[in-house]
C-alpha cells in the first residue's frame, strides 16, 4: 500500500507540475503576442506630432503568404522625402510588420500605394522631427488589430492564468491527499478531504463554473471568427462562409446551459447526501438521504408527496490521444435505480431516503491513472415545470472487509430513517420499480394481454441525433459542393452525418409489441411499420433478460430480449431506461408465461 501511495503523490506533484508549466506558456503567448501589438500602438501614440511632408514612393508589392488554412497579406516598399532641406529614403511604410488578413488593410493600403506610384503623385508622410530619418506613410493605430491580439490576451492569457491558478489548487490538494494517505494507509476512503464524514455536498457549483468557462472561452473565438467571416461574406457572396454562423450559435446554447445550471446551482447548491456508513460498500446494502432545499415537493397537494429517480452509477473514464486528438469516453460498469418520495424535513426542506445492494466484483474507486479513472456517482433527477431538479454527489466506492451488510429490520438511531418497508419512505430495497413507468400502453384484448410501446417515447434524444447529423451531413456536402474541400470531407462529415441521421430516425420511430397468452409470447416491431407477428411457446424461451449497451447521457439504456432453447435471441423491447422498471416488466411477464424464479 506504501508503495501506491507514494507512486501517487508522485504522480500528483508531477500532475501539478505540468499543468502549472502547460498553463504558463499559455499565459506567456497570450499576453506576449497582446504586449507585441501594444508596441504598435505605442510607436502609433508617439508619432501623433509627427510632422507631415510630400512623399515619393519608389517601390511597393503586396507580399502573400498561403498556408494551408488561410491567406495572409501584407504591403512592402520604400519611398523618398525631404524634410529640412535633406533628402531621406525610409522603407518603413506603417508601425505594423508581417503579414495578416484582419480586414482588408493589407490590400486597401497596397493598391493605395499602388495607384500613387503608377499616376506619379506624391502622397503624405509623417517625420520623427527628433529622427528625421525616421518616417512612415500611415501613421493611424489599427483597432481591428488592436481587438484581435486582444482576444489572445482574453482566449490564452485568461486560460493559461487559469490553468496556474487551477495547478496551485492541485498542488495543495495533492498535499492534503498525501497527509490523509499516512494516516489511513489501509483506508483510501479516507485520502479525500470531501470524503473525510458522511455527508458530501452536491457539485452544481463546479458543473456551473465548468460551463460557464468553456461557454465564455468559445464565444471569444467563435464570435469575432464569425463577425470577420461575415463582412468577408458580404463583400465575396461565398455561401460556404455562413457555416461558421453554426459556432455562434453553438454558443448560445452553451450560454443558455451556463444560465440552466446557474440558476440551479442557486436553488439547490446547498444540497446534501447522507450516507448511512462511508465508503459506498461493494457487495453490501448501501442506505442514506438526500437533503434538498427549496423543492417543490414541500408543495404537496393534499399530502401526497413527490418522487425523484435516485441513481447509483460506477463507471470508468478512459482518456486517449493528446491535444487536439485527446478524448475521454465513459463506460457505465454498473448502474441501479430508485424512484423514491420525499417527506419534509424543516423548513423547506425535503428529505429522500434510498437504498442499494451493491454486487460484489465491481472496480473501487480509483484516480491514481488520471487516464484511466474508476468513479462512483450518485444522482438523484426529478423532471418539473421551471429549473429540474438534477443533482450529482461524488462518492467513495470500496470493498470494506469488516462491514457487514445492514438488514431492513436492524435498527438504530440512525437508521430508523431508512426505513424501507414504510411505503411513505423511500424506495428502499423493497420499493421495486413499476413496468407503469416505462411509457408503455397496456390493454386486454381478445388476443391476450397486450403490452405497446409507441414511437417517440424516447424523442429528445433522437431529435438531438438527427438534428446532429444534418448539421454534419450539411457541412460535407456544403463545403464540397460550393467550396474546394477535398473528398475525403465530404466521405467524413457527409457520411458520418448520414450515418448518425438514420440512427436517430431509427429510434426515433421504433416501436414494439408484445402479447402474452396462454402459454406464449407473440411479438412484432418495426420502424414506419410493424412486422408480421412471430408466436413462440413457453417451451421455447430459455430466459428474459435486460441487456444494455449503450447510455444515454448518465442513464443505461436497456433492451428486453427472449434468449430461446436453440440459441437464438429474440428483442421484446428496445430503449428502456430505469433498471428496476425494466426488472419488473420482466418480472410480470415471466409469471403471466408461467416461467418459475429462479
Amino acid at each position: 500500500m506504501n508503495v501506491s501511495i507514494n507512486n501517487k503523490k508522485r504522480g500528483n506533484k508531477s500532475g501539478a507540475g505540468c499543468l502549472a508549466a502547460f498553463g504558463s506558456i499559455f499565459f506567456i503567448v497570450g499576453v506576449g503576442i497582446f504586449l507585441w501589438g501594444l508596441v504598435s500602438i505605442y510607436d502609433a501614440f508617439q508619432a501623433r506630432n509627427w510632422q507631415p511632408v510630400e512623399a515619393t514612393i519608389t517601390h511597393v508589392e503586396q507580399v502573400i503568404s498561403r498556408g494551408d488554412d488561410s491567406t495572409t497579406y501584407g504591403v512592402k516598399g520604400s519611398f523618398n522625402y525631404e524634410y529640412q532641406g535633406k533628402r531621406y529614403t525610409s522603407n518603413k511604410l506603417n508601425f505594423y510588420t508581417g503579414t495578416d488578413n484582419i480586414g482588408d488593410y493589407q490590400q486597401d493600403f497596397y493598391r493605395e500605394l499602388q495607384q500613387v506610384k503608377n499616376s506619379k503623385r506624391t502622397i503624405t508622410a509623417y517625420v520623427n522631427p527628433d529622427n528625421p530619418a525616421e518616417a512612415v506613410i500611415d501613421k493611424d493605430i489599427r483597432w481591428g488589430m488592436l481587438g484581435f491580439q486582444s482576444i489572445f490576451l482574453l482566449v490564452f492569457g485568461g486560460a493559461g492564468l487559469g490553468i496556474i491558478i487551477a495547478s496551485r489548487y492541485v498542488k495543495k490538494k495533492a498535499a492534503k491527499e498525501h497527509q490523509l494517505q499516512q494516516l489511513f494507509p489501509e483506508e483510501p476512503w479516507n485520502w479525500k478531504e470531501e470524503w473525510q464524514s458522511n455527508r458530501f455536498k452536491a457539485d452544481t457549483g463546479t458543473g456551473f463554473k465548468v460551463l460557464l468557462g468553456f461557454a465564455i472561452f468559445w464565444n471569444l473565438i467563435s464570435i469575432p471568427a464569425s463577425v470577420m467571416a461575415m463582412i468577408e461574406f458580404f463583400k465575396t457572396f461565398d455561401y460556404p462562409t455562413l457555416f461558421v454562423l453554426l459556432f455562434p450559435l453553438v454558443g448560445i446554447g452553451l450560454m443558455i446551459g451556463a444560465y440552466v445550471a446557474f440558476m440551479r446551482h442557486k436553488k439547490y447548491g446547498t444540497s446534501e447526501l447522507i450516507l448511512q456508513q462511508t465508503p459506498i460498500a461493494i457487495g453490501g446494502v448501501n442506505r442514506g438521504t438526500i437533503e434538498v432545499p427549496n423543492d417543490q415537493a414541500n408543495n404537496q397537494s393534499f399530502g401526497k408527496p413527490l418522487e425523484a429517480v435516485v441513481t447509483l452509477t460506477c463507471q470508468r473514464k478512459i482518456t486517449t490521444g493528446s491535444g487536439k486528438n485527446r478524448s475521454t469516453k465513459t463506460t457505465i460498469v454498473w448502474q441501479d435505480d430508485r424512484r423514491v418520495r420525499s417527506t419534509i424535513k424543516g423548513h423547506n426542506t425535503s428529505s429522500y431516503a434510498f437504498e442499494f445492494k451493491v454486487p460484489e466484483g465491481l472496480p473501487q474507486s480509483d484516480d491514481s491513472n488520471q487516464n484511466n479513472r474508476v468513479e462512483w456517482v450518485l444522482q438523484i433527477e426529478r423532471k418539473q415545470p421551471g429549473i429540474d431538479l438534477k443533482l450529482q454527489f461524488m462518492v467513495p466506492g470500496y470493498v470494506v472487509a469488516h462491514r457487514v451488510a445492514l438488514e431492513a429490520a436492524e435498527t438504530d438511531l440512525f437508521a430508523s430513517g431508512f426505513d424501507s418497508s414504510s411505503e411513505a419512505g423511500s424506495g428502499g430495497q423493497n420499493h421495486l420499480g413499476s413496468w407503469k413507468n416505462l411509457g408503455l400502453e397496456d390493454s386486454i384484448t381478445s388476443q391476450g394481454n397486450r403490452y405497446y410501446f409507441s414511437a417517440f417515447r424516447h424523442a429528445s434524444f433522437a431529435i438531438s441525433m438527427i438534428i446532429f447529423g444534418l448539421i454534419f451531413a450539411s457541412i460535407g456536402i456544403g463545403v464540397n459542393v460550393f467550396g474546394d474541400a477535398p473528398i475525403i470531407f465530404l466521405i467524413v462529415f457527409g457520411g458520418l452525418g448520414i450515418l448518425i441521421f438514420i440512427l436517430g430516425l431509427r429510434q426515433l420511430t421504433y416501436k414494439s409489441e408484445v402479447t402474452v397468452r396462454g402459454g406464449q409470447l407473440q411479438i412484432s416491431s418495426g420502424h414506419l411499420l410493424m412486422s408480421a407477428p412471430r408466436v413462440i411457446q413457453r417451451s421455447e424461451i430459455e430466459s428474459i433478460t435486460a441487456n444494455s449497451n449503450m447510455s444515454v447521457g448518465n442513464k443505461q439504456v436497456f433492451h428486453v430480449t427472449a434468449k430461446l432453447t436453440d440459441g437464438s435471441k429474440v428483442v421484446l423491447a428496445k430503449n428502456l431506461l430505469m433498471r428496476s422498471d425494466v426488472e419488473s416488466f420482466i418480472e410480470k411477464i415471466k409469471n403471466e408465461i408461467g416461467i418459475r424464479k429462479d
